[in-house]
């Protein structure tokens, strides 16, 4: 009941934002600011209940983040002529408007009101239900593992950054002209799926082997293929690897028991290292595609101007250009695009099919006045239906991140853990740059399950037997 009731304020806030924001009527960035990071806080500590809710807090973190701008705007003079400079963002007619501005920063409380309103909304079952299931034997468990490796290796720049110019290198699919953007995504969710297999397996024994198998993947394809190459891609494998990992030693019922605060704390703790480290990597990416030495002697720039909060640009730019009738409504013309462009791009390139997503007019990246290519989560239910639009599809997010968590948590099989595992995995390429990490997750996810199945199929004799008949005699 007191999660419902949150829930309930959550939605009457944003609701109660959105009617003011439509006539015109926006709260000071001060104010926002106080909104924004107290309702940050009661949403992080109260709203998702399963095992300690990590995936649901991650993705209000990742949400969050861009939004650290708000605190260099507060008594900022907006004068055309004086840039922002601490860690800012890069300045432009929209980020030294006022109304620009306090717009941005309240659409974004709009849509951590929403989100968190979905989570609170999910109620979570009182009975456990972990059934024994069937696991990978040690072959078809390496055959994923060496799957993953392959898909990381194609995505990989040839060169390291040492070897050649970040920019200057070219990844194996790139040298065989294929395009097949979603190599990487393909790879951690045959590596994820693998993880929950290994979790789930109760044969002691074969567990070890399996992290002996597994253990090192990770490293390779998060050092070798990624850090060595100037990628980053692997973040949310780490946070996804994480959240997988700590969950089990979660108590669901106690979430402020002493032994939940300190695996969230370390869970936290862990991401904001990795965080750092991705972020020296683009550092030294940098560095390796010019002679600038800016972000390795200012470290604090290198942390708060990356391009994850630089992809409050995306919204900055739709807000001014709505604002100033520069753009109208969509309607869900974007959403009707993305349906058109779900054709993979090497299958799409085979039969000559033009995704509606690789043209000028239904890329939402090119439709950005300032931007950095990507676009930030909240950016394309604005840009169709404003702030109802916000508040709609964000109630919406909240509560599938909700209950996918409280599914795992107590109907615990591969399958839920691994729904949670690919959420993970695109939480900030998702929220940062764009739906079209939403979409590859999927049909990723979708992939990866039916080969896993397939190979639990045929894992042992007997269990195959049964599963073959029971599929024959039901087709």
């Amino acid at each position: 009941m007191f999660r419902s009731g949150l829930g309930l304020f959550s939605l009457v806030l944003c609701l109660a934002l959105s009617a003011f924001y439509l006539v015109g009527w926006v709260p000071s960035i001060f104010v926002t600011s106080i909104f924004l990071s107290c309702h940050f806080l009661a949403a992080f500590a109260w709203g998702p209940e399963g095992r300690g809710g990590l995936l649901a807090r991650l993705y209000l973190l990742v949400y969050i983040m861009p939004y650290v701008h708000i605190f260099e705007y507060i008594g900022f003079s907006f004068n055309p002529n004086t840039p922002i400079i601490v860690g800012g963002l890069l300045a432009n007619p929209y980020t030294l408007d006022q109304q620009v501005m306090t717009k941005t920063f309240a659409i974004g409380l709009i849509g951590l009101q929403a989100l968190s309103a979905g989570v609170f909304f999910v109620s979570e079952s009182r009975h456990d239900n972990q059934s024994k299931q069937a696991t990978l034997a040690m072959l078809p468990f390496s055959v994923l593992i060496i799957s993953s490796l392959f898909f990381s290796w194609l995505y990989a720049p040839i060169d390291t950054i040492f070897q050649t110019r970040y920019t200057e290198s070219l990844n194996i699919l790139q040298s065989w002209k294929v395009s097949f953007n979603a190599s990487w995504l393909l790879s951690y969710t045959l590596a994820i799926v693998a993880l929950c297999d290994l979790l789930m397996d109760q044969d002691l024994n074969r567990k070890r082997l399996k992290i002996a198998i597994l253990a090192p993947a990770f490293l390779i394809i998060i050092v070798y293929f990624q850090f060595l190459r100037g990628d980053r891609e692997c973040m949310g494998l780490v946070v996804s690897v994480a959240i997988l990992s700590l969950s089990p030693f979660l108590k669901s019922k106690l979430v402020f028991s002493s032994r939940n605060i300190f695996i969230v704390f370390l869970a936290l703790l862990l991401s904001v290292v990795f965080f750092m480290s991705a972020q020296y990597v683009g550092a030294v990416r940098s560095i390796a595609s010019s002679d600038s030495r800016v972000e390795l002697e200012d470290p604090g720039v290198s942390v708060v101007g990356g391009t994850w909060s630089a992809s409050l640009l995306s919204t900055v730019s739709v807000v001014g250009d709505i604002h100033y009738e520069r753009m109208d409504y969509e309607w869900g013309q974007t959403y009707l695009d993305y349906f058109l462009s779900l054709p993979p791009s090497f299958l799409a390139q085979k039969i000559g099919y033009v995704r509606p997503i690789d043209t000028k007019e239904g890329n939402v990246a090119w439709k950005m006045r300032y931007g950095i290519g990507g676009n930030q989560v909240v950016v394309v239910p604005f840009m169709n239906f404003g702030p109802i639009g916000v508040v709609s599809i964000f109630l919406l997010i909240g509560f599938m991140l909700g209950k996918i968590e409280a599914n795992s948590s107590h109907k615990k099989s591969v399958r839920t853990m691994f729904y949670v595992g690919v959420m993970g995995i695109i939480a900030p390429h998702w929220f940062w740059y764009g739906d079209l990490a939403l979409i590859r997750g999927i049909m990723s996810g979708f992939v990866v399950l039916v080969f896993y199945e397939f190979f639990i199929l045929f894992s042992t004799p007997l269990f195959s037997r049964r599963r073959l008949r029971h599929l024959l005699s039901s087709a």
